[in-house]
């Protein structure tokens, strides 16, 4: 549904998988992703509460509910949640990837540099968590380093850098036009995560640009600012 463009098709077979199942917490997890799609923040937020609080344990619930906060604009929160998180399984990927992008956000250099020395030294050949480290780095000034990152990622061989994860670096970067770029490569490829960019805090700089918005103009998605 989501790379098809037809994310509320995809919401409807969702909540019928939900009805037949009502604890199947990886459904809510799906739910809260394709809310997201909708601009639906804080029903994404709903949805995966819901999914966390049938599963606490799980990996994919815990995490989906920190980057639902996230976009929701409760930084602290996620961070938070995800802390606990590193404590149970500090050597994931995934929780140190939110673990760099919450601090970064939030301004914590030490939190994130810590988040960063992890994935450095124990994924650096995962390009997708690599992002991470490069846009912590952006967010933190440290321009030159994320961007001499960033140029590593970019490499066409699968599996690669999520393009619209790839635009994030250039955002923080204050280089608009590179990030659009590599947006609009998402684009063309279908990207799953580009129809979630637009409640993503890490394009809040450019949303209310004409660049950004015709992204997403001949899209059945249509994201609602209830999330500013």
């Amino acid at each position: 549904g989501i790379i098809g463009g037809n994310p509320e098709r995809a919401l409807a077979r969702i909540d019928d998988a939900l009805r037949e199942d009502p604890q199947y917490a990886q459904g809510y997890v799906y739910q809260s992703f394709v809310l997201r799609a909708l601009g639906r923040v804080a029903d994404g937020v709903s949805a995966a509460q819901r999914a966390f609080d049938i599963d606490p344990h799980a990996l994919i619930t815990s995490q989906a509910l920190a980057w639902s906060l996230f976009c929701a604009g409760r930084t602290a929160e996620a961070l938070s949640l995800n802390q606990t998180i590193v404590e149970e399984l500090p050597h994931v990927d995934i929780v140190q990837a939110y673990r760099a992008i919450f601090a970064a956000w939030l301004g914590d250099h030490r939190e994130a540099d810590r988040a960063c020395d992890v994935l450095v030294s124990q994924h650096s050949s995962n390009v997708a968590m690599m992002t991470a480290v490069a846009f912590a780095l952006a967010r933190q000034g440290k321009v030159r380093d994320a961007l001499s990152l960033a140029s590593q990622l970019q490499a066409p061989e699968v599996p690669r850098a999520p393009r619209t994860q790839l635009a994030t670096i250039y955002v923080a970067a204050r280089d608009h036009e590179a990030a659009f770029e590599w947006l609009r490569q998402a684009k063309d490829e279908r990207c799953p995560w580009l129809p979630v960019a637009q409640v993503d805090p890490r394009f809040e700089e450019v949303m209310d640009s004409k660049e950004f918005q015709t992204l997403f103009d001949d899209s059945e998605v249509s994201a609602v600012a209830s999330h500013r």
